[in-house]
């Protein structure tokens, strides 16, 4: 290979290498903005609140309690966010349950436990989306970091064949210096 060819191969390699060194800058941004989505994520699985199981003690205090009020029932005042609050809500559906099967608590005690099912349904299907996106971010991250690999490999092959390069454009330069001095 003549000193041009070699010098033109250089080049090429060289801006070769530049370009697979962007490229992974560019795969490891991706990687980046995959951590902060998963991230986001998990911040969205902390504000969710998991369902507390009722029970049977613990509706028969309350519905006593309740029974003093005047009226009878709870009390909004005793909820922040008052009537709109969904504790307010939800103690309501109990006592409700409670008076209008003559002031049964097992019938209360069944009402809050449906409730509960209900919630813990919620529950378990938005921690599974959050599941379901955790897995893609993962599954997408993988892909990602065999790419890289890739451009690692790569790279690895570029400086190789740079150093072999170099070696030929020296030899040359020797060569025909060698020719001059003689």
């Amino acid at each position: 290979m003549g000193i041009a060819a070699s010098q033109a191969r250089y080049l090429y390699l060289t801006a070769r290498q530049t370009n697979v060194e962007f490229e992974g800058q560019q795969i490891n941004q991706a990687r980046t903005n995959l951590a902060n989505e998963q991230s986001g994520l998990f911040r969205e699985m902390l504000k969710i609140e998991a369902p507390v199981v009722p029970t049977l003690y613990g509706i028969k205090q309350n519905c006593a309690k309740w029974e003093k009020n005047d009226p009878p029932g709870p009390n909004p005042d005793d909820y922040k966010g008052g009537k709109d609050s969904s504790e307010y809500k939800y103690d309501l559906t109990i006592w409700t349950a409670y008076v209008e099967n003559g002031y049964d608590a097992n019938a209360a005690y069944d009402a809050a436990m449906d409730q509960y099912n209900a919630q813990q349904l919620e529950y378990e299907n938005a921690m599974d989306k959050i599941n379901v996106k955790t897995q893609e971010i993962h599954e997408k991250d993988q892909v990602l970091e065999l790419q890289l690999r890739q451009l690692d490999t790569e790279q690895e092959t570029i400086v190789t064949e740079l150093e072999s390069v170099k070696k030929v454009i020296d030899k040359n330069i020797e060569n025909v210096f060698k020719t001059f001095q003689s």
